[in-house]
């Protein structure tokens, strides 16, 4: 009897999941402690964004700390922009706050 073609994909999740191919790697955790220090320099930076004359059309590409960006791989780079994306919405919100008050 012929396995169904999704049967055949399961079956590869299972063996991947098993033999660990999806782990986290322990580089990425390094990544954590950099984006806490980077709330004061994108807060600080969204205010300089804001007093500019010209519109910003790509914020993150300004926020990107290109010191620390380069040297890290693909994955890691990845999940820079996210936790970045991440923080400039957090302190762009918290920004929008004080500025109501």
């Amino acid at each position: 009897m012929k396995k169904s073609a999704l049967k055949q994909l399961a079956q590869g999740a299972k063996y991947r999941m098993k033999n660990g191919y999806y782990q986290e790697e322990d580089s990425d955790k390094s990544i954590l402690p950099i984006m806490e220090k980077e709330e004061k320099r994108v807060y600080s930076k969204i205010i300089e964004l804001e007093q500019r004359e010209e519109k910003c059309f790509k914020p993150l590409g300004e926020l990107v700390d290109h010191s620390v960006y380069d040297g890290l791989n693909e994955q890691q780079k990845e999940r820079y922009i996210l936790l970045l994306s991440n923080t400039y919405l957090k302190m762009l919100n918290k920004h929008l706050a004080l500025r109501k008050k």
